[in-house]
């Protein structure tokens, strides 16, 4: 296996992101949905991780003002994981936002993902709020 490339995301790779998106969440991930917004973006960057001509991994950086850059949609394929693959597309994510100014990155995780908390604990990030999201259905009225 070769070493993954780290590329700006095509529209030619659409495909193969539905493809790895069901492995990674079975086909209920949100990323397809924003995918032609995201490729398109004045404000951000859709990255891509290919190894060996096939799309392995997926991170979106959108520039806000007030020198912030917001991490998204990381994903890598399972049969992918443990080999830095998230860690260069955060690395990549990170110095395009430096190289347009900004000095803060942020990003939002599930309390539930304790690999993506680690590998954001190590690249120097640090958690600043918990978010608990409750859901209910509307009541009846009787």
């Amino acid at each position: 296996m070769s070493l993954p490339v780290i590329r700006e995301a095509a529209p030619s790779d659409r495909r193969q992101v539905a493809e790895m998106l069901a492995e990674v969440w079975g086909g209920g991930d949100y990323i397809m949905g924003v995918w032609r917004e995201w490729l398109s973006s004045p404000s951000g960057d859709l990255l891509v991780a290919e190894v060996d001509g096939r799309v392995v991994g997926i991170m979106y950086v959108e520039y806000r003002p007030a020198g912030e850059a917001y991490l998204a949609g990381a994903r890598v394929h399972p049969k992918y994981r443990r080999r830095g693959i998230a860690a260069q597309l955060t690395l990549e994510c990170m110095e395009r936002a430096r190289s347009r100014g900004k000095t803060l990155a942020t990003l939002a995780t599930s309390v539930r993902n304790l690999a993506a908390q680690r590998l954001a604990e190590k690249l120097g990030f640090r958690l600043r709020a918990r978010v608990v999201r409750v859901r209910a259905s509307p009541l009846s009225r009787g």
